[in-house]
């Protein structure tokens, strides 16, 4: 089911596939919500499939395995895969990526790389990541995703064809999830969503709104603050479950308030700082026992 991905870019791709000018290096760029990770399936499969036009036919071979994820030519890496609880992409899943690219496509038509938060590769897997793209293999392509377009290395980026996405609508998300799910799943969705665009966002990339640890933030100000530490403990847990929820909270803010008083300001402010923060090694815990106690 394609996700509602830019409209425009949709077109780019099209564009791209029917002049069958094929990079070595894409980097996809864009806020949650933007369905980044369903522009790569689009395009790996737009071209491959063997009866485009204005689009992948869906019913051909290609467009079959790609629908179930069994193409062999599409190889997706994310964050940590095989490294226990490492959040980097290392040099060793790089060198994994050379062995698999090494001799070219396994099928008649071009193989796509995708490489998932790829801000997130150490120095010594971007260096490694970097002759790779200097040396392209026959037929193969890297996309590269990233929703923290700056820390991408600037010479990964100068070899890369670069792609903003912006992000969905609620009422383009709201109108994916009324056609693809069953009424009372829609229901469901949209009442746990509080009518936030980033929760809509983060369901339909990951199939699930908030974890266990979701707290409007207006409820978060009327709890006590050993209520706030007591949270603490379940949302140190999972540093991407927190981010997410910081940011929910960030966009939460901006909705909900026309006149933003220097209170608002603040915690807006406080918001954006931690979220920028977390992306270096911290002791979480201690940091949001802190952002909640600074929080008014």
């Amino acid at each position: 089911m394609l996700k509602p991905f830019s409209k425009r870019n949709k077109k780019i791709i099209d564009g791209v596939v029917k002049n069958k000018n094929i990079a070595n290096g894409y980097l996809f760029s864009g806020v949650s919500g933007s369905f980044i990770l369903g522009a790569a399936q689009y395009f790996s499969m737009s071209v491959n499939c063997l009866n485009f036009n204005e689009g992948p036919c869906g019913v051909c071979a290609v467009c079959l395995a790609f629908q179930k994820g069994v193409f062999a030519d599409y190889v997706v890496v994310n964050p940590g895969e095989g490294q226990g609880k490492s959040d980097s992409i290392t040099v060793d899943q790089i060198r994994n990526i050379q062995e698999i690219v090494k001799y070219g496509a396994n099928t008649p038509g071009r193989m796509f790389v995708v490489i998932n938060n790829s801000h997130k590769l150490t120095k010594q897997a971007s260096n490694a990541f970097l002759k790779t793209l200097e040396e392209p293999a026959e037929r193969v392509s890297f996309i590269l995703l990233t929703r923290n377009l700056m820390d991408v290395m600037p010479t990964i980026k100068s070899r890369c064809q670069s792609m903003y996405y912006p992000c969905a609508t609620k009422d383009e998300m709201i109108a994916y999830i009324k056609k693809h799910y069953k009424d009372n799943e829609f229901n469901e969705i949209v009442e746990r969503a509080v009518g936030s665009k980033e929760l809509l966002g983060r369901f339909l990339e990951t199939s699930k709104i908030v974890g266990v640890n979701y707290i409007s933030f207006k409820d978060l100000l009327n709890s006590s603050k050993i209520d706030r530490l007591i949270f603490v403990e379940k949302l140190a847990k999972d540093k991407n479950e927190a981010q997410m929820l910081l940011m929910i909270w960030i966009d939460e803010l901006m909705q909900a308030y026309g006149d933003l008083d220097w209170q608002v300001i603040n915690n807006i402010e406080l918001l954006i700082e931690n979220v920028v923060q977390m992306k270096y090694n911290v002791n979480l815990r201690l940091h949001l026992e802190s952002l909640m106690l600074n929080l008014v």
